[in-house]
């Protein structure tokens, strides 16, 4: 399967790598295409990301010959089999790891100001590619962090051929990858868009990351609802300046899934704060919910979204999917002039009770997975019962592929990004 690009397989990297979060590591881009990748894994570990610089070292009139790598620090892999099959001179290897040794001088200035590599010693380094085929300047860019002694290396890139990991697990404590076929004869045939990533684009990745670095972090807390006749839990984050609120609603998935966690992470950093409300308890998982029923649920926290002391003022927003559409649908009816948009992703299960909550002016994008022509078709017949402002989005269908839902996150930041702007009437609040 093909990653969409680099910003999607460096989501689907984060999730996998989560379970370093609380070792607070520093994520180490390889210069080039993994710094695009790494810059995801930075923001899903709430880490720092610096740039290490490496290249490839080619034949001045052969560039698809390679002949081996050159990372920092002087760390040199050399490819003895293909030396000795290009019958390329001792001399000529030394005069072509000088160009390489130049080139990174420059690269260093460039993306650091020629500031050495960070003190990594008693620190876990996550070193992150774009894909890794040879395994060259993997096991180069390997030594020069090895050889500024990290208590835990871990090497990590979407794609790597099966020789190339089996060869590169003895020198690094952790090897993570998302898919391990067994030859890569191009890294870019694994992905749909493969841009070359440009010395301007790298920079600016490293400032984001710098500056994200630099901002206060998210707050996140644990939070009960009162609805009637029972509690709803619920998980409120917070950026550090909300313009808006989304609710995100759950009937089928708890607010720990990974997706979910997702979401909300996108939505915060698009400065939304994030309500994940779990509109069933544990006690009902599996038994049949009315969504007239469930409607009163998502209904009361839009309330208490409304007038949380950290919210108060705030544009609010609907995410709902699935079995949690037609509540939320229903729910933004029984309490007008509360929210200004929604999304609801894959909806199609209860269209009338979608449709009769949606139709009444809230703008709502919909989003139905690529490949049910079924649902294709039903979205673009509810599309005409909503108001003009709404959309519709065919999206990867991301609970089969979990790496996908990138695309529905993304999506949804910027319907509620635009929405919350325009929104009539609110102004945004500072936070509390």
């Amino acid at each position: 399967m093909k990653f969409a690009d680099r910003r999607e397989a460096g989501r689907g990297l984060g999730q996998a790598l989560l379970h370093l979060r609380d070792q607070h590591p520093l994520v180490l881009g390889v210069a080039g295409g993994g710094v695009a990748v790494a810059a995801e894994v930075a923001r899903a570990l709430a880490a720092p990301l610096e740039v290490l610089a490496a290249r490839k070292i080619r034949l001045p009139d052969r560039a698809e010959a390679v002949i081996g790598a050159l990372a920092e620090r002087q760390a040199t892999w050399l490819d003895v089999r293909a030396l000795r099959a290009l019958e390329v001179a001792p001399d000529a290897v030394e005069r072509l790891i000088d160009e390489a040794g130049r080139e990174l001088e420059r690269l260093v200035a460039l993306y650091r100001g020629g500031r050495p590599l960070p003190d990594l010693r008693g620190r876990t380094v996550v070193l992150v590619d774009d894909g890794i085929a040879s395994g060259g300047t993997a096991h180069a860019a390997v030594a020069a962090v090895r050889s500024l002694d990290p208590a835990r290396l871990v090497l990590a890139a979407p794609v790597v051929a099966a020789s190339a990991a089996d060869a590169l697990r003895p020198d690094v404590d952790g090897l993570v990858a998302l898919q391990t076929p067994q030859r890569i004869e191009a890294v870019a045939h694994w992905y749909e868009r493969f841009p070359p990533i440009e010395d301007a684009e790298l920079v600016r990745l490293l400032h984001d990351a710098r500056e994200r670095a630099g901002a206060a972090p998210d707050t996140c807390e644990h939070v009960l609802i009162p609805a009637g006749e029972t509690t709803l839990e619920g998980e409120l984050g917070l950026p550090a300046r909300a313009q808006g609120a989304v609710l995100i609603a759950l009937v089928e998935s708890d607010r720990h899934a990974a997706h979910n966690q997702l979401l909300a992470d996108e939505l915060r950093a698009g400065g939304l704060a994030t309500l994940l409300c779990e509109l069933v308890s544990p006690a009902e998982a599996g038994s049949a919910s009315d969504p007239a029923h469930l409607a009163g649920r998502a209904a009361a926290a839009l309330r208490w979204l409304s007038l949380c002391g950290s919210t108060r003022g705030l544009p609010i927003a609907c995410f709902a999917e699935g079995a949690a559409a037609a509540p939320v649908a229903l729910a933004v009816a029984q309490v007008p002039d509360v929210a200004t948009s929604m999304v609801l992703h894959d909806p199609a299960a209860d269209l009338e009770r979608v449709a009769s909550g949606a139709a009444l002016g809230v703008p709502t994008l919909l989003m139905v997975p690529a490949g049910n022509r079924w649902a294709i078709a039903a979205g673009r017949r509810m599309i005409a019962l909503l108001p003009p402002a709404s959309g519709l989005a065919v999206v990867p269908d991301a609970r089969s592929a979990p790496v996908r839902q990138d695309a529905v996150a993304g999506l949804a930041s910027r319907w509620f990004t635009h929405h919350t702007a325009r929104a009539p009437g609110h102004a945004p609040a500072a936070p509390a």
